[in-house]
């Protein structure tokens, strides 16, 4: 089981992978495509079982924004899991200039600099619960953006399990 679910876009791969390193170091558990979906496992039954055990979900937003149909996936999983576990929280990490996703505007982010390490100690304390409250790890309510999200996660969430009975036949 992994305390943090690391879902990136394309162009944010080294920061995630640093960010995972650094994580560990401290003692906290992560969870990464790069590192923990070894061969011969179903890719997305493996990332389906990890946003399940998340507590926390670091979405890292390099300055492309350069988002897949994976990345997409999990993301709307990370926001479901919040959905569904008030205590699980989504944490976007903005390399550089990078701009959040329309449904990560309303979580609070930590932005990431060259040279400036500091971002991960921010990251550590967000995870560990020694952030002061209200520093960047709440969402702020928005019914009509949560209820369309939900909508549209609904209808991912109907697709994935038609692939997943496709896939088991």
């Amino acid at each position: 089981m992994s305390d943090v679910f690391i879902s990136y876009s394309t162009d944010a791969k080294p920061w995630a992978e640093r960010l995972s390193k650094s994580l560990e170091r401290k003692g906290v558990s992560t969870w990464t495509d790069f590192k923990s979906i070894g061969p011969g496992k179903r890719w997305l039954a493996e990332v389906q079982r990890a946003l399940d055990e998340a507590t926390y979900f670091l979405i890292v937003v390099g300055p492309k924004n350069s988002i897949g149909e994976w990345q997409d996936r999990e993301w709307q999983g990370a926001l479901q899991q919040t959905w569904n576990d008030p205590k699980k929280r989504i944490i976007p990490v903005l390399v550089e200039d990078a701009s959040p996703p329309v449904f990560l505007k309303n979580w609070g982010s930590v932005r990431v600099r060259p040279g400036r390490p500091e971002w991960i100690d921010r990251i550590y304390d967000a995870v560990n619960g020694t952030t002061p409250q209200g520093n960047g790890c709440s969402r702020k309510p928005d019914a009509k953006q949560d209820k369309a999200l939900r909508v549209r996660f609904e209808k991912l969430e109907s697709v994935a399990k038609q692939l997943k009975l496709s896939q088991e036949q």
